[in-house]
């Protein structure tokens, strides 16, 4: 069994000597210093005029980055009331399973992206009330408006027993 692999393994040993054999031992002096480090601290030479304009130029533009926000909607860093009261859409809660057992649950995730599981019967958080839970449905109602909401791509094969 061994002799099958031997090709294998005098190939790997001699990649691993021709690498060893290639590989170059730095030039390092153990005795250099660099020249910066032995006189002390380096003297910076003084700035000329258009060195002091790019200076000006990039803190110019870091203040124009620090006013605006890119994450807000409004490009500002404080919150407005409009923005810290926040609604949920219409179709906040998206069906992602449903838990089976002795009582029948279904699982959403919401806009936030918490997860919450809910029974027939119990409100949501956008009022409408879970009125019954199928193998891949789920059937929503809020007043008169109703929804039906599916899992997609669930092939449902019942249990042999």
């Amino acid at each position: 069994m061994i002799r099958r692999f031997v090709p294998d393994i005098v190939g790997v040993c001699l990649i691993a000597v021709v690498a060893v054999l290639l590989a170059v031992r730095p030039d390092v002096k153990p005795d250099f210093r660099p020249q910066a480090a032995a006189q002390g601290v380096a003297q910076k030479a003084p700035a000329t005029q258009r060195e002091r304009q790019d200076l000006f130029a990039a803190a110019v533009a870091d203040d124009a980055v620090k006013k605006r926000n890119i994450f807000a909607a409004s490009g500002s860093y404080a919150a407005t009331g409009a923005e810290m009261v926040s609604q949920p859409a219409d179709n906040s809660y998206v069906l992602i399973g449903i838990l089976g057992g002795k009582e029948r649950k279904a699982v959403f995730r919401d806009g936030q992206g918490a997860v919450a599981a809910f029974a027939v019967g119990k409100k949501m958080g956008d009022g409408f009330v879970v009125a019954g839970i199928d193998n891949v449905s789920v059937k929503l109602i809020r007043g008169k408006e109703t929804k039906e909401l599916k899992i997609f791509n669930v092939q449902y094969k019942p249990p042999k027993r």
